[in-house]
C-alpha cells in the first residue's frame, strides 16, 4: 500500500526547508521530497493501519510546520 500526500507551500525555499525537518524523523518506508513549492511525501507500508498511523504522524508533524510558516510570514 502507498499513500502520497502533496501540500504546496508560498514557495520553493519553505518547501524545501518543510521537506528537510520532516525526513530527518522518518525511516526509509517515508519518501518526503520537494518539488518546486510543492511538498511530496510517500509511505509505504504491508497494511493500512501502519500507513494510519505513519500518515497521522506526518499530519501532524506538518500541521506545526504550517503554524510554524504562518507566524512567521506575519513578521
Amino acid at each position: 500500500m502507498t499513500v502520497e500526500i502533496r501540500r504546496t507551500w508560498p514557495s520553493t525555499d519553505i518547501a524545501a526547508r518543510i521537506a528537510k525537518v520532516v525526513a530527518v524523523d522518518n525511516p526509509e518506508y517515508v519518501e518526503v521530497r520537494a518539488q518546486g513549492a510543492e511538498l511530496i511525501v510517500r509511505v509505504r507500508s504491508t497494511s493500512a493501519a501502519s500507513a494510519r498511523a505513519s500518515v497521522d504522524d506526518l499530519l501532524a508533524c506538518l500541521h506545526v510546520a504550517e503554524a510554524t510558516v504562518a507566524v512567521t510570514q506575519q513578521r
